[in-house]
């Protein structure tokens, strides 16, 4: 259950050691300094009631696959957060490094060569222990068979350009460590001649995360995942169908465009 507590000043670690160290200590004392006024969270009116527990399973829309049939399961308690903005607050140093990360690079099939920072060279996995602290509660720590239970049955998908991407592969790092290797479906799926659409299935819960490259979310000439680097730019800003038959039958959808609207001084719109 989250529990609120009084608006704190937004801080910003500066990334040096010493400077996480004072910012650890600061936050901490104020958490022993707000313990005593905290008080449960008030349930809201609207608050939906938790799922019940699925005995089977059918198939997520459109995108195929074994369907589960594993009559008895435990059941993960996804709790129900109380109001809160999650939108302010600020990054904090985790000082309990056992607790992070939640996924290790080395330990993750799915990330692609240019976001493997420790592979790369890079000496320390300080950048991977920053959370974010909303001002107004407590985040419960991440829990992959939370989400997967949240999924079961579903179809989330991410799509935009390589920043989706890279939330795409984050997200299947953190939830394919809940699944046994045996269970493991990775990138089952590939549709159109270089890879749009990237498919991971969880199989125990019928559930996947899909990534599907369009970095204008309408047509154009960049829409090849690996030859979209093209000096005259072309949109056809009103034909969305082509790629939205892809995620027309997905339940959970994570746009991003932006940039490539801005990074050519001219290009051609039909």
């Amino acid at each position: 259950e989250v529990n609120p507590r009084p608006q704190q000043q937004q801080q910003e670690g500066n990334g040096e050691e010493e400077g996480q160290r004072r910012h650890v200590e600061q936050v901490e004392s104020r958490r022993k300094a707000s313990d005593g006024d905290r008080v449960d969270a008030p349930a809201r009116a609207d608050k939906r009631a938790a799922p019940a527990t699925t005995t089977t399973a059918t198939p997520p829309p459109s995108s195929g696959g074994n369907t589960s049939t594993t009559s008895s399961r435990a059941a993960v308690a996804a709790p129900e957060p109380a109001a809160c903005n999650l939108y302010q607050g600020w990054w904090t140093y985790d000082a309990e490094a056992s607790q992070v990360p939640l996924y290790r690079e080395a330990e993750c099939e799915f990330l692609t060569e240019q976001v493997t920072c420790m592979r790369n060279g890079r000496r320390d996995d300080s950048y991977q222990r920053w959370r974010w602290q909303p001002s107004s509660c407590d985040l419960p720590r991440f829990d992959a068979r939370v989400l997967l239970e949240r999924l079961r049955n579903k179809r989330l998908m991410f799509v935009g350009d390589s920043l989706n991407r890279n939330q795409w592969e984050s997200m299947v790092c953190l939830v394919s460590s809940a699944i046994p290797a045996r269970d493991k479906k990775s990138l089952a799926k590939f549709v159109g001649p270089n890879g749009s659409l990237n498919v991971f299935r969880a199989a125990e819960y019928n559930a996947t995360v899909e990534f599907y490259w369009a970095p204008f979310l309408v047509s154009s000439n960049s829409d090849d995942p690996q030859a979209h680097s093209v000096a005259d730019r072309v949109i056809a800003w009103r034909s969305i169908a082509k790629h939205a038959r892809h995620w027309r039958a997905a339940h959970l959808l994570v746009f991003n465009t932006y940039i490539w609207w801005l990074n050519n001084f001219e290009m051609k719109v039909l």
